[in-house]
């Protein structure tokens, strides 16, 4: 979960929800359209040069494979 600002929390609250409602239809819709979909987190690239290789090997490996979403967040 993303970080939540300790003020105006209803605020918040709602609006990463509404993200998330956002999201899932978005990828619903990509993949009624025949689309494959791949999320990379921020999390998994941003400040992280050692997990950049890591990262690279785990999309060139869904790229390759038949599964039609995936996703990569932190690195173990």
């Amino acid at each position: 979960m993303a970080y939540r600002p300790k003020s105006r929390t209803g605020f918040w609250t709602e609006k990463f929800h509404k993200n998330r409602v956002r999201d899932r239809q978005r990828k619903r819709e990509l993949l009624h359209s025949g689309w494959r979909v791949l999320i990379v987190w921020e999390c998994a690239v941003r400040g992280r040069p050692d997990h950049a290789a890591l990262t690279v090997e785990r999309a060139r490996r869904w790229l390759r494979s038949e599964s039609t979403e995936g996703e990569i967040g932190t690195h173990p």
